[in-house]
């Protein structure tokens, strides 16, 4: 990188550090510690790497863990530096695909960059530690089409492509986009297309068998209503355009309230198409990219709207390529049209870091809830080391989740919810079972009582756990009833394929 091109970068870079820099301290967040206590099994138990997890199968992401967990015990700074690590190499990656594919400046790709990762469409990705699966897969898909030129194709695109699809299992999408940056991009023939794609189809077509053979599409609920698909990808557009927030659910209804803006964000798509002149290919590859990448969580209720990182990327890079034609072709107005994009830029840019220094405080305001949970589990983990069974009954505890879900300082959010489990907000069977591991005991979640035994009940009120003297245990309330039955088990014995 030549001197004047470093400085930029260093300065997004400091940008961002001084955002999500506090992030860093946090304990784990959702379902973090289902994956820690997966990877923690894993490292010890190879042939549990080759078994389903959560309905999808992410080796890489399970790896992360399983390395973590060995390197970093309970030091959860540790686990949050490496995944920023992950974020800030996908930044370098995304400055190349900048610089070489969509021609930008590094000024230009710095703002890009820092635009991008400073805005809440964007943020879950280092708030939640398991989303690391995002930055593994943003970073295979970008690195792929880095390494495809139109003269050639480098030995880094295939590292990008095992890297996306072990990863998550939208890279199913990683040969359309091929297929796109082939024809739209560089202009080549359709034999020279197939030529130079038809390797990476074989390599998905047999990823989806392998992953249908190991994980059985477990997952099919995604596609269960295909309709959804429409109204959700014009109001995730919409938000892009920073029109109205992301909708989380109710697509058809907010469409309905909304078109006129809908209908905007389509005018503002065609003419920076338009403005594009000379790049626009660039322009319209993005916004083609953009929407591919959305396409495997449209169909499914409060999905996209968590999984708009890579596709908001390549909008904005749509976006920024029209917008520096236009500035280069504006002539007499060419300052005039400079000052006016670096006011929209400051504007869009100050708008989006409030809302993520917004998002910020909710999440930590959750990891706290998690975290203050953990302190009160002494009880309860007295009653497994004692090889007792445990019934946990919720009581009066969620009003510190609804307090945080009806007045969020960002925007609206889903934050994985766990309704049967003492303050909503984490899986206790996974909280107990990572307490508790080296001891050699976990928790398993038991849908059917099967054992003799009464368990040790308790009542869980915010504060605390309140001991039950008796509460008769009825297979048909163990799931969705607000009680969670654990059974002690041998920590190596637990290999779980979901939490439920």
């Amino acid at each position: 990188m030549r001197n004047r091109e470093w400085w930029p970068w260093a300065l997004s870079l400091g940008v961002l550090g001084v955002l999500y820099g506090p992030v860093v301290g946090w304990g784990p967040v959702a379902e973090d510690l289902q994956w820690a206590y997966k990877g923690w099994v894993t490292a010890r138990d190879p042939v549990a790497f080759l078994q389903p997890f959560h309905q999808h199968y992410r080796p890489f992401v399970l790896a992360f863990f399983s390395l973590a967990s060995v390197l970093f015990s309970d030091h959860w700074w540790l686990y949050r530096a490496a995944s920023f690590g992950v974020g800030a190499t996908v930044l370098v990656t995304a400055g190349r695909f900048l610089k070489d594919h969509a021609g930008l400046p590094a000024v230009a790709a710095a703002t890009v960059g820092v635009l991008w990762l400073a805005a809440p469409l964007s943020d879950e990705v280092f708030f939640v530690t398991c989303e690391v699966q995002q930055l593994f897969y943003c970073l295979g898909v970008l690195l792929a089409l880095w390494a495809r030129k139109r003269e050639s194709i480098s030995g880094w695109f295939w590292c990008g492509v095992l890297l996306a699809f072990g990863s998550k299992e939208e890279a199913v999408v990683l040969p359309v986009l091929a297929v796109i940056q082939d024809a739209v991009l560089f202009r080549l023939a359709p034999r020279q297309i197939w030529r130079r794609t038809r390797f990476l189809w074989g390599f998905a077509l047999a990823y989806l068998l392998v992953n249908r053979v190991v994980t059985q599409f477990e997952a099919g609920w995604f596609y269960k209503n295909p309709w959804l698909a429409l109204p959700n990808l014009a109001t995730t557009w919409t938000a892009f355009w920073h029109l109205h927030p992301p909708v989380l659910t109710g697509y058809s209804q907010a469409l309905v309230a909304h078109w006129p803006k809908a209908v905007l964000a389509v005018v503002l798509t065609g003419l920076a198409v338009a403005s594009g002149l000379a790049r626009w290919r660039v322009v319209v590859f993005c916004f083609f990219a953009a929407g591919v990448v959305l396409a495997p969580t449209l169909p499914a209720n409060v999905q996209s709207p968590r999984y708009t990182f890579l596709s908001y990327f390549f909008f904005l890079t749509g976006v920024a390529v029209a917008a520096r034609e236009l500035a280069l072709r504006a002539r007499q107005w060419r300052a005039g049209t400079i000052v006016a994009f670096c006011l929209v830029v400051i504007s869009v840019a100050a708008n989006d870091v409030l809302v993520v220094v917004g998002d910020r405080e909710d999440w930590g305001r959750f990891q706290q809830l998690s975290a203050r949970l953990d302190g009160e589990l002494e009880p309860v983990l007295a009653s497994l080391r004692q090889k007792k069974p445990v019934l946990l009954v919720r009581g009066n505890d969620s009003q510190p989740l609804s307090n945080l879900v009806r007045s969020p300082q960002g925007l609206p959010k889903l934050y994985f919810p766990r309704p049967d489990d003492p303050y909503g907000v984490v899986s206790v069977s996974a909280l107990v079972s990572w307490r508790l591991r080296s001891e050699g005991i976990a928790a398993k979640r038991v849908l059917n009582a099967v054992s003799d035994r009464a368990p040790v009940a308790f009542v869980h009120e915010v504060g605390g756990f309140v001991p039950l003297q008796s509460y008769p245990v009825d297979n048909n309330r163990l799931f969705g009833y607000g009680t969670v039955l654990l059974e002690p088990v041998r920590a190596l014995e637990f290999n779980p394929q979901a939490f439920p």
